[in-house]
């Protein structure tokens, strides 16, 4: 039985990222500070930058909030460098930056 999928998007640099119901729940559960989908979403599509961490084959989607410099949203994804596919994995609201070499930036 196929995994029941809630968005699937593609990330500045091509990759398709979906996120699944069962990671919103976590999400939710742990994160609550995520207020909703459209944030996990929109930090994926258009981040201020990305991070890679090539040990845990995953790139952070960050975000700068609107209401402060200082806080960001992360987004993690696992993803498969060959399929440029991947799977949210979790999202939360930071001060710190993600660990990890940035691969990509928004150019300002």
């Amino acid at each position: 039985m196929a995994e029941r999928f809630i968005f699937e998007t593609d990330d500045p640099e091509g990759r398709s990222i979906t996120l699944h119901a069962d990671t919103w729940e976590h999400i939710r559960s742990r994160h609550p500070e995520i207020k909703s989908i459209t944030e996990v979403k929109t930090t994926v599509r258009t981040p201020d930058y990305i991070t890679e961490n090539t040990a845990l084959q995953s790139v952070t989607y960050t975000r700068f909030s609107i209401t402060s410099l200082r806080i960001r949203v992360n987004v993690v994804a696992a993803v498969d460098a060959s399929s440029k596919k991947g799977k949210v994995k979790t999202a939360y609201l930071t001060t710190q930056d993600p660990k990890g070499d940035i691969i990509w930036q928004r150019r300002t």
